[in-house]
């Protein structure tokens, strides 16, 4: 083998080059995750999809590092259907997101109306996109398509990632049946009384 490496430097060089460069490109993306710390904090993102069947808007907003959650009948002007909303929780330790069920609103009106999410109380959130321990919030718009043998069909959703010098943790909502969503950021829960 040493003979017939001596022999052609050239194949040599063929060979053994792309297989440093897969071990560099593999020791490179293992670095930010040796070197940069977990996340230490959770936070708060909201996922709506378009839904024929959803008759209610939601907005989520975050006053006196206080979540607060409205809610209003959708206007006829808007046609038929709406998005579909939920409302999640990531937790840093476990590295998962946690759906919060979405209280029914009683309002019958087309003016938005509070409604109280028990789960959130005692919660201090902090709205800025950067988190007290340096990671910042992240969206990346993806679509997909499959080219079958008579149909056309595509998906588009767009991920989240919570990024820190180089370190990318994603971020997966976990019952977005839907292929077209889009995730909204509501900010860091810098300080959490009790677990939903």
């Amino acid at each position: 083998m040493i003979q017939l490496i001596r022999k052609n430097p050239a194949l040599a060089t063929g060979i053994l080059l792309p297989v440093l460069l897969v071990i560099l490109f593999s020791f490179a993306a293992l670095v930010p995750k040796l070197l940069v710390d977990d996340p230490a904090y959770d936070f708060l993102f909201s996922v709506k999809s378009y839904s024929r069947e959803n008759d209610r808007e939601y907005k989520f907003t975050v006053d006196k590092e206080q979540l607060k959650l409205q809610s209003r009948k959708v206007p006829e002007s808007k046609g038929t259907g709406s998005n579909s909303y939920r409302l999640y929780w990531y937790e840093a330790a476990t590295g998962h997101a946690h759906e919060i069920t979405l209280p029914s609103a009683s309002n019958g009106g087309n003016g938005w109306s509070s409604l109280a999410l028990p789960e959130t109380d005692g919660w201090k959130i902090s709205p800025e996109l950067i988190a007290p321990d340096g990671y910042s919030l992240h969206n990346d718009f993806r679509r997909t398509s499959d080219l079958g043998l008579i149909f056309f069909s595509g998906s588009q959703r767009s991920a989240i990632h919570i990024v820190k010098n180089g370190r990318i943790v994603s971020v997966t909502p976990p019952t977005t049946e839907r292929n077209y969503y889009t995730p909204e950021f509501i900010g860091w829960i810098v300080e959490r009384a009790k677990k939903p």
